[in-house]
């Protein structure tokens, strides 16, 4: 048998890289003539990379409790839930010695007449109740002090309408300053509660606390409305 040329010098390049060790790939073109020879070429680079977002899964965002309700009260009355208390107020309260007195039953709360009423828009309501008395025990003002800024107060008109309200300030004051003139200042200015009632030690020689506990609340705004939910992402589509 006769080789061409071309078949014996394809012979001897692959005896050469044979002994060599080196990986060749030798490609004979159609006719028997040899083409190109490729050691190992790296593969061409894209010239564009397609790539698919991969979103993970998101949390779900955090359920906010609903703002509580407010009480169904009874009319003309007060409630401190923080306290578990709900008192009538049943009528102005008389000024004896140039105070204020609360009613006889520790339960009741009154009101004094020369400021804003429950159901006023401006100025400045003031309840007072005693702290205790003996033989009735606690009095439904009788832990104010033990109240803090930010706790809900409510109360409730004629018609049964409830105002919430927004612990702003709990002071003690001692009687030997006298009142606090920022809380009598009736029907004008900004929309104002007042809850008074003794405090402090007790003086058994004046049969009498030597404090008053004044708690100062003003209405809460209003809830906003929740924020819409977020719209879910766009996932790019596939090629």
């Amino acid at each position: 048998m006769r080789l061409g040329r071309e078949w014996l010098a394809a012979a001897a390049i692959a005896a050469v890289v044979a002994s060599a060790g080196t990986d060749l790939v030798l490609i004979v073109a159609d006719g028997g003539s040899p083409a190109r020879a490729a050691a190992n070429e790296p593969w061409p680079t894209p010239e564009v990379t397609r790539t698919v977002a991969i979103v993970p899964d998101q949390p779900p965002p955090p359920v906010k409790p609903p703002p509580p309700k407010p009480p169904k009260l009874a009319a003309n009355s007060v409630a401190i839930p923080v306290q578990h208390v709900v008192a009538p107020i049943v009528d102005y309260c008389p000024i004896i010695a140039g105070g204020l007195e609360p009613p006889a039953d520790v339960h009741q709360i009154c009101y004094w007449a020369g400021g804003a009423g429950i159901d006023e828009r401006a100025g400045t309501t003031v309840l007072t109740g005693h702290i205790n008395w003996v033989g009735q025990g606690t009095g439904a003002f009788g832990n104010l002090a033990l109240l803090h800024r930010g706790e809900t107060v409510y109360t409730s008109d004629t018609h049964r309408a409830v105002t919430t309200w927004r612990i702003a300030h709990v002071e003690h004051r001692s009687k030997t300053l006298g009142v606090d003139t920022a809380a009598f200042v009736g029907h004008s200015g900004p929309r104002q509660l007042y809850l008074i009632s003794c405090g402090g030690a007790f003086d058994a020689a004046e049969l009498s606390y030597v404090d008053n506990i004044y708690v100062r609340a003003t209405p809460a705004p209003p809830v906003p409305p929740a924020p819409p939910a977020p719209a879910p992402p766009t996932l790019p589509k596939l090629r």
